[in-house]
């Protein structure tokens, strides 16, 4: 896809890490972007350094599939039908699957997985309506998986999971939206340095032990 400037773009876990730079590459192209996350306080730093372009903050669990529905609406009463979605967000548990509890599955599976059908139910039909309709040529979906969805470790259980089903549902869906003009993407990042880190955060009755970022000089080592 080559046609960016003036399209509405959604980017969950915009604030941060790979999210903040594909919303800086964006409104390099000339997009108007809707940074969703779950953390106001990033959400408020990132506008901070975007110098009041074409860019706007919502604040979105992407477990929620009313939030999803409601930052939907927000935005594309804003800023006008969304064609690109960006389904980014993620958290991680470094568990094994025996040592888990089904909380745990739920909560990980709800962000990880969950959160990537939930943008995909609230944006793509409505991209392939407009696409028949005439009123918006092509747009692109663009999922973040990992590389954990090609490599399984014993700790990181129910996110490889998780992962492994987005790469699934993102080549399942690739066929289907093709005869509308609409892409679909699935990108497989390694280590990233970004708020996944901190996921406990965002849970409720917080788990320690999330993974921790390589540190690079010990890479070169």
């Amino acid at each position: 896809m080559k046609d960016f400037a003036g399209r509405t773009a959604f980017v969950t876990g915009g604030a941060n890490g790979v999210g903040i730079g594909i919303v800086r590459n964006l409104l390099n192209e000339g997009c108007k972007v809707a940074i969703a996350d779950i953390r106001q306080d990033a959400i408020d730093r990132a506008l901070a350094t975007l110098d009041n372009r074409e860019v706007m903050g919502v604040q979105l669990d992407v477990a929620s599939r009313e939030g999803f529905k409601d930052a939907a609406d927000r935005v594309e009463a804003e800023f006008g039908p969304v064609s690109l979605l960006f389904n980014n967000a993620g958290i991680n548990l470094f568990q094994t699957i025996e040592d888990s509890s089904y909380d745990d599955w739920d909560w990980v599976l709800g962000v990880d997985f969950n959160g990537v059908v939930n943008g995909v139910m609230t944006f793509a039909p409505r991209m392939k309506e407009r696409a028949l309709s005439g009123e918006v040529k092509g747009g692109h979906i663009v999922n973040t998986a990992s590389m954990a969805s090609f490599i399984a470790g014993g700790a990181p259980g129910i996110y490889n999971t998780a992962k492994f089903a987005v790469r699934g549902l993102s080549y399942s869906l690739r066929h289907s939206m093709y005869k509308y003009g609409i892409g679909v993407s699935v990108v497989h990042p390694g280590l990233v340095k970004s708020y996944i880190y901190a996921s406990d955060d965002v849970r409720p009755d917080a788990l320690k032990g999330a993974m921790k970022p390589v540190d690079a000089d010990a890479v070169k080592r």
